[in-house]
């Protein structure tokens, strides 16, 4: 999301060429990252015919979006994994579990 961010628009080679100096990855890993990132609501995409068919990429969320979305999601995953009896019963204290599953409910909902 960095380079698309820094970018404004791209095309896997253009991830591909700025991440694969940092760390080794494949071309098709990148695809794969944005189109996951795109089927998510992250990312735009437009079906580009120059120079072969691609896709161009844009993102759909600012940084500031994508974080609250983020945390948003981190959140209401945490609340459900509190409904599983194993997970809660790290709390013991049931009047302190409710109290931070309705914490963590009014900050998602």
């Amino acid at each position: 999301m960095e380079v698309v961010w820094r970018r404004g628009k791209v095309f896997v080679k253009d991830v591909f060429e700025e991440m694969s100096s940092k760390r080794d990855v494949a071309p098709t890993t990148i695809s794969t990252i944005l189109d996951k990132l795109y089927k998510k609501g992250f990312l735009n995409r437009v079906l580009v015919r120059e120079g072969g068919l691609r896709y161009l990429y844009t993102p759909a969320l600012s940084r500031e979006e994508y974080q609250r979305q983020s945390i948003r999601t981190t959140l209401f995953d945490l609340l459900e994994k509190l409904e599983d009896p194993t997970v809660a019963s790290i709390f013991g204290d049931e009047k302190e579990l409710s109290e931070l599953k309705e914490r963590l409910r009014r900050l998602v909902l």
